[in-house]
Parts: structure tokens; sequence; C-alpha cells
């Protein structure tokens, strides 16, 4: 296994562990976050194995910043479906969503509009974007 192969496993791992500790945020991760987990860990070169350890013990998992803009852009994207999957936004997944951002380089208004844009495209009727305020907090 190469550097880089070891560091995109790495990634992959930090991901899918970002990933699932959103779907935890609410106490369970429901169907539709389960299916969307599979996808991501399977797409991030993870076994069922892998995905299932880092499920279970989220803090052992490696913590790593995605090297390079678009891969940060694509950790954001996939916490952003994520977290609508379900069509459930709770205050806390929007927070933890808000600080992960945050902590990959992306701006409060880079953020919320790409919110918007993820809402206004899928429009669920129990969500409201009154959520969109609990974000200020994270500035």
């Amino acid at each position: 296994m190469s550097f880089f192969d070891n560091r995109d496993k790495k990634e992959g791992k930090a991901h899918f562990r970002d990933l699932a500790i959103l779907a935890m945020v609410d106490g369970k991760i429901e169907p539709s976050e389960s299916q969307f987990l599979s996808v991501v860990g399977d797409g991030c070169g993870l076994t069922r194995e892998e995905m299932t350890a880092v499920i279970t013990d989220l803090q052992s998992a490696p913590v790593d910043i995605p090297f390079g803009k678009d891969k940060r852009r694509e950790q954001l994207n996939d916490m952003i479906a994520l977290m609508v999957v379900d069509r459930q936004i709770t205050s806390d997944e929007l927070d933890f969503v808000m600080r992960t951002a945050d902590k990959l380089g992306f701006s409060v208004d880079e953020t919320k509009n790409l919110l918007a844009v993820v809402m206004q495209g899928i429009q669920p009727s129990n969500w409201s974007l009154a959520l969109m305020g609990s974000c200020d907090s994270v500035e």
C-alpha cells in the first residue's frame, strides 16, 4: 500500500466517521441514514466490517481534514445530504454541520447558501428555514 493509498483510506474513514456522528446526533441512525452511510462507505473503499467498527467506536476513527478544497466540499455536500435524507433536520444536526463546515474551511455564508440550495431542491414540509438562524451561533 502506498502513502497515498493509506492517506485516502484515512480520509475515507474520517469522512465516514463524521457522517456517522452526524447520523447519531439525534440518538439513532434512521434506515435512510444507514443506507446513505453504506453508499458513502462503499465509495470510500470501506468494507462492511470497517464501517461497523467505525460506527461502534466513533472516537477511535482518525480525525483527518481532507486534503484539497474539492474533497472538503465533497465531505460538506455529503453531510448536508445525510442531514436531509430523513427529511428531519434537528438543531443539533445543523449545529454539527456548521461546526464541521468551519473546520473544513467554509464560511458561514458559503454553508448557509449550500444549505438553502439543498433545502429548496427537496422542499420537504417538515422543516423550517427558521433553523437557518441557528447557524449564526457558529460565527
